[in-house]
């Protein structure tokens, strides 16, 4: 996919990303910001059952066939497009 992943990804994740092949880059990008949207989800929920309730439903989304996930989430396009290709 080549749109821009939804969440930037600096620092030593970047380095990691410089060092990885070519073929494994994109997912690992991909695995990456969605490692930092939930820890988003931890540290900018103050309340535990809110934090619990985004939790339940990315779980829920992610186990769902790539074709009933919603289409509105970019992080969940680019989760998709990575299984598209597995």
């Amino acid at each position: 996919m080549s749109d821009p992943l939804p969440i930037p990804i600096s620092g030593a994740k970047r380095l990691a990303l410089a060092y990885a092949t070519p073929l494994l880059r994109e997912r690992l990008a991909v695995f990456l910001a969605f490692d930092a949207r939930m820890a988003d989800v931890v540290r900018q929920t103050k309340e535990p059952l809110i934090a619990q309730m985004r939790f339940a439903w990315w779980r829920d989304i992610l186990a769902k066939p790539v074709g009933n996930r919603p289409a509105g989430e970019p992080l969940l396009q680019h989760l998709a497009a990575l299984a598209d290709r597995a």
